[in-house]
């Protein structure tokens, strides 16, 4: 049984929804003039499988979970992300998969990545729950559309892929258009005279215009500076290496291990910045040995330029997400992918996987990071792979909420899907049922923070 069945095939907005979702009933606007607390929405780019016309097709929703209640509501915009195939009358929805979200600084507007289509979308979400968010319209990219960052002026987005491209794009929110196209350059590497193709698989920018690029297939991060036209310069990379101990080297040997960066986080200081590692190092020469990851801890020195700080070592998971608490002394992390105890017992050889979990960061000054190791929980469930640059935890008034950072899951040993919230204060894990898991998987996800109506009294004079 799929999620959805769709009762007409040239339109999926009719539907029969099968599950737990919450169904909004409609308010009028001035019901929330003299509200001025509430709680956050958590707004999830989510993936569904359904039929139409005894067809399965991948189609993408959003759903809004209540930081309050944990009580999610959707599947919203189906129809209006889903992709046609225009040249057949009547045209044929072809599927489509949505990644990362994110919020401009105002709250208002949602920008939603589909990978495979190639496009930004834009979603209305200034209304709170139970109002349904609205579809803006979309900006198609010539290549695969994966991570997005937002100045912090709310007046660019700047994209990048996945994969093997040398493109950012910068889009211009209010005109949902496209302004720009960086094409990264060869660049010199950390042994003199040897140069590579530089690669865009995440993006982040920093309060001043600095951008940061993580390259996982370069083993490299790129530093641009976005201008007030929307205009990216190149203006430096930085590339080690590490040993099967985590130790930092400048020139690769064959016993060396590249890095391989997925993800990028700015501090809310503007200087500190995070980037995962998703490739692991280790030490087979040891008879039981585990694999170890890293982040690398750079800091803004002025518009556009980074400096290399150190290497954070020994971690058990890649870290394939990090995010900040609105304080910046913490940094909560999403990691994956362990590999532990690897050994031969009876001549087989065999490692351990342990399940996904939070992680944390203690920002003790600007570039200056150190591992927790006493606060930590762990995840229902093991993912072994990362998507580049999707942010898939968000924090919000003392917990962390995460999906998944990769749409591939283990199906036998994992049936259902789940929102996972942690309780930063006792560490504790909340499973949200979110679905089966041959039908449903939650991606990218965001937090929109509680904004209060504006409230006009009358002025009385006597």
């Amino acid at each position: 049984m799929k999620h959805f069945v769709f009762k007409l095939v040239l339109s999926l907005t009719l539907l029969i929804v099968v599950g737990v979702a919450a169904v909004p009933k409609p308010v009028s606007a001035e019901e929330d003039v003299g509200i001025t607390d509430g709680p956050g929405w958590v707004i999830v780019a989510s993936n569904e499988s359904i039929i139409v016309n005894e067809r399965e097709i991948d189609a993408a929703a959003i759903y809004v979970v209540n930081t309050g209640s944990n009580i999610k509501y959707g599947p919203f915009l189906i129809d209006e992300l889903m992709v046609y195939d225009e040249s057949l009358d009547p045209r044929v929805p072809t599927g489509s998969q949505i990644f990362d979200v994110t919020l401009t600084p105002d709250g208002f507007t949602a920008l939603v990545s589909d990978f495979g289509n190639g496009l930004i979308h834009f979603i209305d979400v200034s209304k709170p729950i139970p109002r349904p968010p609205v579809y803006l319209g979309s900006v198609k990219l010539d290549m695969f559309a994966e991570d997005i960052a937002i100045s912090s002026d709310g007046k660019y987005a700047l994209i990048s892929d996945g994969g093997f491209t040398k493109y950012v794009y910068v889009i211009n929110i209010a005109q949902q258009e496209v302004v720009y196209q960086m094409v990264l350059p060869r660049v010199e590497s950390s042994v003199p005279n040897v140069f590579f193709d530089a690669y865009a698989n995440a993006v982040a920018v920093s309060d001043n215009g600095t951008v940061i690029i993580a390259d996982y297939f370069g083993n490299a991060v790129h530093s641009l500076l976005l201008d007030e036209d929307g205009r990216l310069t190149y203006l430096g990379s930085h590339q080690y290496y590490l040993s099967k101990t985590g130790e930092v080297i400048f020139n690769l040997t064959s016993d060396d291990f590249r890095i391989g960066p997925v993800n990028v986080a700015i501090a809310p200081d503007g200087v500190t910045v995070l980037v995962s590692n998703a490739t692991a190092y280790y030490d087979d020469s040891l008879d039981i040995y585990d694999h170890q990851y890293s982040v690398g801890v750079y800091r803004i020195t002025s518009p556009g330029v980074i400096e290399f700080v150190e290497v954070v070592n020994g971690l058990s998971h890649a870290m394939q997400s990090i995010v900040f608490n609105e304080t910046g002394d913490k940094a909560y992390m999403h990691g994956n992918g362990s590999v532990t105890d690897c050994q031969f017992v009876d001549s087989v050889f065999g490692c351990t996987n342990l399940n996904d979990g939070l992680f944390v960061m203690d920002i003790l000054g600007s570039g200056n990071v150190q591992f927790n190791d006493t606060q930590s929980t762990e995840l229902s469930h093991y993912t072994s792979s990362q998507l580049f640059g999707v942010d898939t935890i968000a924090f919000f008034d003392q917990k962390a909420y995460l999906t998944y950072p990769t749409i591939s899951i283990m199906l036998e040993e994992y049936p259902n899907r789940t929102l996972s919230v942690v309780d930063l204060q006792s560490f504790t894990l909340t499973d949200v049922d979110w679905g089966l898991t041959e039908e449903i998987t939650p991606i990218g996800l965001t937090v929109r923070q509680f904004i209060p109506v504006e409230i006009y009294l009358p002025i009385i004079s006597k």
